[in-house]
C-alpha cells in the first residue's frame, strides 16, 4: 500500500483517473506503440489506444490519421502504409473507414458504427505495416521516427513505446525529443534500453495538442537494414508494362519540345564588361539558370543593394570562447524606388526596425520561408512582365511535377497488386517530374540575355586579359562583387581583381558598405565572410530536420 501510494503521488498526471466532470470530449487514457524494425526496411506497427469519452452522448469512436510521405533535409521520403487489422482487445473487428488525401498525403481510419453510440473507456488496437522508413547514408543508416504524432485534437494521458530493431542491430545512437513542432526538448520523456536492439519511451505527463515524441536512431551500417527495391530484370518480364513510360516520354518529351525548350543563340561566347541591361545581381542569376531559383540569388541581390547604398553589412566580432560569427544588417533609406522583389528581400531582413541579425533570422526560418516564396512569385513575374521568360511555364511546371507524384504515389498503392505495373506507373511519374522541372522557358529575348550574362561570366574568370577595361571604369570590383556571388566564383573575382589591382591596393581598400573585425580590409578574410553569409542567408530558407514531430510517421488523429 506505500508503495502504491508514492507512484499515485509521483505520477499524479498518468495515475489518476479524469471525474466525470472533466471529460468533455474524447482524451486517450493510454497510447503504447509497438514498432518492429525489419530488415527489408519496413516497419511493423502496433498500436493499444485506450481511449474514454465518460458519458457524453452520440460519440460513435476514433478516427486515426497518418503521413504517407515526409520531409528530411529538404527530400521528400514516401511511406506506404499497409493495414493488417483493427480489433478490440479480444480481436473482434471494428467497422471502420478509410480515406485518403492526395494533397495532404495522408491516410485516415474512422473507427466505430456511425448508428452505436459507446460511452466511458474503449479499447483499439491497429496493425499496420509501413514501407521505406530507413534513410541510407554512408556513414550511417538513420531511422527518424515520430512516435506519438503531433496532430492529435485530443489529449493523451499516458503514452509509452517500444522500438524493436532486427537482433544483429546492437550499436544505435538515440535521440529523443518531446515538445512542440521542432523543439529538442526531453524533459518528461524517460528513455530506456531494455536490450541491444530494444529501446522504450515513456512519457511522465499528459501529452497536449501540438505536442509529440519523436526519436533519431543512427544505426551503424550492417548490410542487415535496407530498404527494399526494385531490381531492372524484373522490369523485363511484362515487357507490356514497359510501353507506359515509353509512351509518357514520348508524349511528355514533344510537350517540352513546343512549350519547355529554350530558344537557341547560335553565336560564340564574347566577353561583356556591363550586366545586360543593367539588371540586378538577383535577376541576372535567375536569368542564368534558365528560370529556376537558387539560395545564391538571395545573398547576390543582397549584397547587390548594399553596394547601391540601401544597406550596410556589419560583421560582429565574436564574444567568449565558444561565440559564433554574426552580421548586423542596416537599412538606409534612399529615395531610389527599388523594384517590387526587391522591396520583399528588404522587408524579410528589416521587419521590425532598421536594423537586424542574420542570427535572428536564421532562428526563424519556417516563418521567414513565406518572404522567400513571395521573393521567388514576384522575381519571376519581374522576368516575365520584361519578356526574358515566358508566361506559364511556372504553372506547367507545377502541373507536371503535381502529375508525376500522383503517379509515383500511385504506383506505391498498385505495388500490393502487380510489382510490374506499379514499377512502370513510378517510372512514369519520375519522366513527368524531371520534365515538369524543365518547362520554365526563356523567351528569344531572354535567351539572348542568358547568352550576354554568359559573356559577363567569361570576362570576370578571365578578367586579366582585359586590364584595359578595368582602367577605363571605376569602382567595378564592388559593381560586380554581387555577380560574383550569385555565379559562385566570389573567390576567384577577388583572386582576378588582387592580380590586377596588387596586394598594396587590397592592403587599403575597404568597402563603404561592410565594417569587418578587423581594422582594414583583407581579401582572404572578406572571402570567408562572403560564404558566411551566404551560408548563413541559405540556412534561413532551409527546414530542420531534428526535433519533436520530425521524421517519418505521426500524424494524430481524435474522436467522434
Amino acid at each position: 500500500m506505500p508503495l502504491f501510494t508514492l507512484s499515485f503521488l509521483l505520477f499524479p498526471l498518468i495515475t489518476q483517473a479524469r471525474s466525470a466532470s472533466e471529460i468533455t470530449d474524447w482524451y486517450l487514457k493510454d497510447f503504447h506503440s509497438d514498432i518492429t524494425v525489419n530488415t527489408d526496411g519496413t516497419i511493423d506497427v502496433t498500436e493499444k489506444i485506450t481511449a474514454d469519452c465518460g458519458d457524453l452522448p452520440d460519440k460513435h469512436g476514433i478516427f486515426r490519421v497518418l503521413p504517407t510521405r515526409f520531409k528530411l533535409d529538404g527530400k521528400f521520403i514516401e511511406t506506404p502504409i499497409k493495414l493488417i487489422d483493427i480489433t478490440d482487445l479480444v480481436g473482434q473487428d471494428y467497422m471502420y473507414s478509410e480515406s485518403t488525401d492526395q494533397f495532404n498525403h495522408t491516410l485516415t481510419w474512422k473507427i466505430g458504427d456511425p448508428n452505436i453510440s459507446v460511452t466511458g473507456a474503449n479499447d483499439y488496437i491497429l496493425k499496420y505495416r509501413i514501407r521505406n522508413t530507413i534513410i541510407d547514408s554512408r556513414a550511417t543508416d538513420r531511422f527518424f521516427w515520430n512516435l506519438s504524432g503531433n496532430q492529435w485534437g485530443i489529449p493523451i494521458d499516458k503514452f509509452s513505446a517500444t522500438v524493436t530493431f532486427p537482433p544483429a542491430v546492437n550499436k544505435i545512437n538515440t535521440l529523443a525529443y518531446f515538445g512542440t513542432q521542432g523543439s529538442t526538448n526531453s524533459d518528461d520523456l524517460k528513455v530506456t534500453q531494455l536490450a541491444n536492439n530494444v529501446i522504450n519511451f515513456e512519457t511522465s505527463r499528459t501529452i497536449v495538442q501540438g505536442e509529440g515524441v519523436s526519436a533519431d536512431f543512427s544505426i551503424a551500417p550492417n548490410n542487415m537494414i535496407s530498404n527494399a527495391g526494385l531490381t531492372w530484370f524484373e522490369l523485363y518480364d511484362n515487357y507490356l508494362f514497359v510501353l507506359i513510360p515509353i509512351l509518357i516520354f514520348v508524349f511528355i518529351f514533344n510537350y517540352w519540345k513546343k512549350y519547355g525548350r529554350d530558344h537557341k543563340v547560335n553565336k560564340s561566347i564574347m566577353a561583356e564588361y556591363e550586366p545586360p541591361k543593367n539588371l540586378s545581381a538577383g535577376a541576372v542569376q535567375f536569368l542564368a539558370r534558365g528560370g529556376y531559383f537558387d539560395n545564391n540569388i538571395v545573398t547576390a541581390e543582397l549584397i547587390y543593394l548594399a553596394t547601391k547604398g540601401h544597406l550596410k553589412i556589419e560583421e560582429i566580432e565574436k564574444k567568449g570562447l565558444f561565440g559564433g560569427k554574426d552580421y548586423k544588417l542596416t537599412k538606409i533609406d534612399k529615395s531610389d524606388k527599388l523594384l517590387p522583389y526587391q522591396d520583399i528581400l528588404l522587408g524579410w531582413f528589416f521587419q521590425s526596425g532598421s536594423e537586424s541579425l542574420l542570427s535572428s533570422i536564421k532562428k526563424d526560418a519556417i516563418s521567414n520561408n513565406k518572404y522567400l516564396k513571395i521573393f521567388q512569385d514576384d522575381l519571376r513575374k519581374y522576368c516575365e512582365d520584361s519578356g526574358y521568360i515566358e508566361k506559364g511555364g511556372a504553372t506547367r511546371m507545377i502541373v507536371f511535377i503535381i502529375l508525376g507524384v500522383i503517379l509515383i504515389v500511385g504506383g506505391f498503392y498498385v505495388g500490393s497488386l502487380n510489382l510490374y505495373l506499379a514499377a512502370a506507373i513510378i517510372i512514369s511519374g519520375i519522366i513527368a517530374i524531371i520534365f515538369g522541372a524543365l518547362m520554365p522557358k526563356l523567351t528569344q529575348s531572354g535567351a539572348e540575355l542568358a547568352w550576354q550574362i554568359k559573356g559577363l561570366k567569361l570576362f570576370m574568370t578571365t578578367a586579366e586579359k582585359y586590364r584595359q577595361q578595368f582602367n577605363e571604369k571605376e569602382n567595378i570590383f564592388d559593381k560586380l562583387l554581387p555577380y560574383a556571388i550569385g555565379f559562385g566564383i566570389t573567390g576567384l573575382w577577388i583572386k582576378k581583381m588582387k592580380l590586377i589591382y596588387g596586394d598594396q591596393y587590397f592592403g587599403a581598400y575597404h568597402p563603404i558598405w561592410y565594417y569587418g573585425a578587423i581594422g582594414s580590409f583583407d581579401v582572404d578574410s572578406f572571402t570567408s565572410a562572403m560564404n558566411s553569409v551566404t551560408s548563413a542567408v541559405s540556412s534561413a530558407s532551409s527546414s530542420g530536420s531534428g526535433g519533436a514531430g520530425g521524421g517519418g510517421g505521426g500524424g494524430g488523429g481524435g474522436g467522434w
